[in-house]
């Protein structure tokens, strides 16, 4: 065989194996997955991590793969941090901080609105705000709706690294959702405005509340307590009072026993002259703060004694006797009162509500609240704070601040609550729905709880329905959903013969007030493997990722759909057509 044959051959037996098209495995080293993205979850990419992707792929090259489809293998959170939850345990995670430390930067870390509002009625919004390298100067924090300002305060930055509680008192007008906004005016020269303002969402609604005032025998402060009520429409107020034995006298909706199945439709319970509680009445008001999740107000007027003091967290009680008397203020409202009785030795769980000034130490307690079970208590050793009501101390208001808090506390048999209540179309959203204890059936040595639905309506009037799934806690329920296109939309949660509705507001601009986690984001990302750096030096950030460990990939590989395989075959019968040519064949 001649050299021009075996060239022909070589050409026919590479385009027979082109057309079988055998493969082979091979095995390399994959670009390294890693994911950059801002330090503050759900908010937009900034400047801080554009640096960060550029030159990050600029300094690796192939070695890294910043838009990889797979997990991730490393992490790099660009920006104050505000949370690392939702990334996995087992991948290093560094952090990049701006390359402005030595500017300042004001920060809304915080929003505490009341879940439900009712219009007419003052609420307190608080806005936590923390400012990095401002001290010396002062910031504008307002409380804006739709431009409009409601609110300013203005605050002067001490410390370097200080934190700072803005509160704003604001009266809904009307029921409805209302998207308002808390903005910290920037500073000159500030590192970062995007993080100066934090969205927020009012539930104004236009109901009553259900108050029940109960009178063992009667007295004059719940009287007057009563009387206060009564003069504000958001209340809808029952009175039970027994004035002798085998008599009672109702008035509203009151029921004809003090039972714990006949407390359970009114959000909160003033009783008078406590002391005159049986221990079936003890047992009703336990019931209905531990199951209910209501508050009972107990006003005596004489030095506390009895069944009732079970329910209070104190071993006991001093009495003062004062010449004149003194004010005692909290918040809204005031009392004056002459004759006051303070626990002993107040027990941890007692919560200071308005107090006596000492010459040493703390304000000792005289109206203070505690916890029972999902419920509160709520005493008042003030004993003849009716007697001077007439002073202008705002006897009334205090009451009606304090009884009207307590109420909007008291939970419905269904409620649902969104996190955020005001996010950016395709933000994550929590939902999560509580069902009252007292709508649970015992079922031998198991609790049954009602089916639980929830649906998310449109502004359009469409309906989706929401999964949820059974939490930990007894009669707790969780859904996830992404935050739809921009608009208001309603959210029901329902229990048979029940429901309650929230509202999701969604805007393009809408940032949720998230706080940063400074030290504890360097401790966590230090644990996890990674590194810290800043915009300017990315240096230790280069060398920890150039050092960590590619993931081998199997690769299938065709040798035959190479052009270079083809280009083999053209010039074997090249070669083979050259010879013959030189020969004189054809």
């Amino acid at each position: 065989m001649n050299a021009a044959a075996l060239l022909r051959a070589a050409a026919i037996a590479s385009a027979l194996t082109a057309f079988l098209d055998p493969g082979c495995t091979v095995t390399r080293d994959a670009p390294l997955s890693v994911l950059v993205r801002p330090g503050s979850i759900g908010e937009p990419a900034g400047s801080v991590t554009r640096q960060v992707r550029q030159r990050l792929a600029s300094a690796l090259e192939a070695r890294i793969d910043l838009d990889s489809p797979a997990p991730p293998a490393a992490v790099v959170l660009a920006g104050p941090v505000t949370g690392i939850e939702s990334l996995q345990e087992d991948v290093p995670i560094s952090l990049v901080g701006s390359a402005d430390g030595a500017r300042p930067d004001v920060r809304v870390t915080g929003v505490s609105v009341p879940p439900v509002l009712l219009a007419g009625m003052t609420g307190s919004i608080a806005a936590t705000v923390r400012a990095a390298g401002a001290a010396g100067q002062t910031s504008d924090i307002v409380l804006e709706h739709q431009g409009v300002t409601l609110g300013r305060i203005e605050h002067a930055w001490t410390a370097d690294d200080e934190i700072f509680e803005a509160r704003f008192a604001h009266v809904p007008p009307a029921p409805g959702v209302r998207a308002m906004r808390i903005v910290a005016r920037p500073l000159e020269r500030e590192a970062v405005i995007a993080d100066n303002h934090a969205d927020l969402r009012l539930m104004v609604q236009d109901r009553r509340l259900r108050i029940l005032v109960y009178e063992p025998r009667p007295s004059w402060s719940t009287a007057f307590i009563r009387r206060a009520l009564e003069e504000d429409p958001i209340f809808e107020v029952a009175s039970l009072a027994r004035p002798s034995r085998g008599v009672a006298v109702r008035a509203g909706q009151a029921p004809a026993r003090f039972r714990p199945d006949a407390l359970e439709r009114f959000d909160a319970v003033v009783v008078g002259a406590p002391e005159e509680l049986r221990q079936d009445d003890v047992d009703a008001l336990s019931h209905f703060a531990r199951q209910r999740g209501g508050t009972f107000v107990l006003a005596p007027d004489r030095r506390p004694s009895g069944a009732y003091l079970a329910l209070i967290p104190a071993a006991s009680f001093q009495e003062r006797l004062l010449e004149s008397a003194v004010r005692i203020s909290a918040g809204a409202g005031s009392l004056r009162s002459s004759e006051l009785v303070v626990p002993a030795e107040p027990g941890p769980s007692i919560e200071a509500i308005a107090g006596l000034e000492e010459t040493a130490g703390s304000p000792a307690p005289v109206v203070f609240g505690w916890p029972v079970g999902a419920g509160r208590g709520v005493f008042s050793g003030a004993l003849d704070a009716w007697r001077h009501r007439a002073r202008g101390e705002e006897f009334g208001s205090f009451w009606r601040a304090r009884i009207a808090a307590a109420a909007l506390a008291s939970p419905s048999p269904v409620e649902a609550a969104v996190e955020p209540g005001t996010g950016a179309p395709g933000e994550p959203i929590a939902l999560t729905v509580r069902v009252r204890p007292t709508e649970a059936r015992p079922e031998g040595r198991t609790i049954e709880f009602p089916a639980v639905s929830a649906q998310l309506t449109r502004p359009d009037g469409a309906v989706e329905p929401i999964r949820v799934w059974p939490h930990a806690e007894p009669g707790v329920f969780e859904g996830r959903l992404e935050a739809p296109a921009e608009g208001t939309y309603l959210i029901r949660a329902s229990i048979p013969g029940a429901s309650f509705e929230t509202a999701l507001v969604v805007s393009g601009g809408a940032r949720a007030a998230r706080a940063v986690l400074g030290k504890s984001a360097r401790l966590l990302a230090g644990a996890s493997g990674g590194v810290a750096a800043t915009v300017d030096d990315l240096a230790p950030l280069v060398a920890h990722l150039d050092s960590l460990p590619a993931a081998p990939a199997a690769r299938a590989v065709h040798p035959t759909r190479s052009p270079w395989w083809m280009a083999g075959v053209v010039a074997l019968m090249c070669a083979e057509w050259t010879l013959r040519r030189r020969r004189g064949q054809r």
